[in-house]
């Protein structure tokens, strides 16, 4: 919330909405997207796949339904939008929390889990998320923040085409991290939670041999299609947008590679060493667009 609010307020970001409204949707938004894309992920590592499927399917079709009545209805702002997916995401975070705890799908209730939750632990649990909190936040500010800022330094137009282009590149790379995770994150967790380092070790690089060639497999299809899905999945007037889908590809895959070497801090319970790497990506991405700002001025 500090850091969009800080952002907003100096105009780092113009998302035309107030900046302690918009500061609160973000941090809403992270909250409550955390809470689902925890619990219910936690159904497939359980191997409770139709709940899992289900949920994750109800999940998407509520934001994008939220957001597109919002935007459609009121007016069409990135602020609106934001709220449609803070809405939904509210609205299935206690839900996903009822499957998860309200049943026999786990081992343990509800009630045991805080009572086994004591101070010490509490206390290692904020030192191993408080990190990944942080590296989060700064991974936001250059993989998405960064959108609601470059229309005023590349122009609506430009920033149309880029938009059309990255999201079918992302709507790709999107389904196969589903597919992938849906088949290979049990296995992963389940090895990764073995006492045996070389166990662990081994458990991500067994997931590392089925993730790097299928993102591979995954980048040459879309670099391959990128002609064909401009023209079935864009309108005509988005042809140029084919460059976009490309370099989208790549930057789609360097996020996967990312996730993937993300594991290594999570196996080895060193969340810490995430924080630096998005701090630069951050920093980077932003004097990149103030150098924009200076040059259009």
């Amino acid at each position: 919330f500090g850091v969009v609010y800080y952002l907003s307020r100096h105009g780092l970001l113009d998302s035309g909405v107030p900046p302690l409204t918009f500061g609160l949707l973000v941090a809403l938004s992270l909250f409550f997207s955390t809470i689902v894309q925890t619990l219910v992920p936690a159904l497939n590592l359980l191997e409770k796949t139709v709940p899992f499927v289900v949920l994750t399917l109800l999940v998407s079709l509520a934001t994008l339904v939220g957001s597109t009545l919002l935007v459609v209805t009121l007016t069409s702002t990135a602020g609106n939008w934001l709220l449609g997916i803070v809405l939904g995401q509210a609205i299935f975070a206690p839900i996903c929390y009822f499957v998860v705890f309200g049943t026999d799908l786990t081992s343990q209730s509800t009630l045991s889990i805080w009572k086994r939750l004591s101070v010490f632990r509490f206390r290692n649990l904020l030192y191993f998320a408080c990190p990944f909190a942080i590296a989060i936040a700064f991974g936001w500010m250059h993989t998405q923040a960064y959108r609601y800022a470059l229309p005023l330094y590349v122009g609506f137009e430009a920033f149309g085409l880029f938009s059309a282009g990255y999201a079918v590149s992302a709507a790709c790379f999107a389904g196969v991290e589903i597919l992938l995770g849906t088949w290979f994150h049990p296995a992963f967790y389940r090895d990764a939670s073995d006492a045996s380092e070389s166990k662990r070790t081994n458990a991500w690089v067994n997931y590392a041999d089925m993730i790097l060639p299928a993102s591979l497999l995954a980048l040459a299809g879309v670099i391959a299609a990128g002609p064909s899905l401009a023209f079935f999945v864009l309108d005509v007037k988005y042809q140029d947008a084919i460059k976009y889908i490309v370099l989208g590809a790549f930057a789609e895959w360097g996020r996967m590679l990312v996730n993937c070497s993300s594991l290594i801090a999570q196996l080895n319970l060193k969340a810490h060493i995430l924080i630096l790497p998005n701090l630069i990506g951050a920093a980077l991405c932003w004097a990149v667009l103030r150098s924009e700002e200076h040059t259009s001025e």
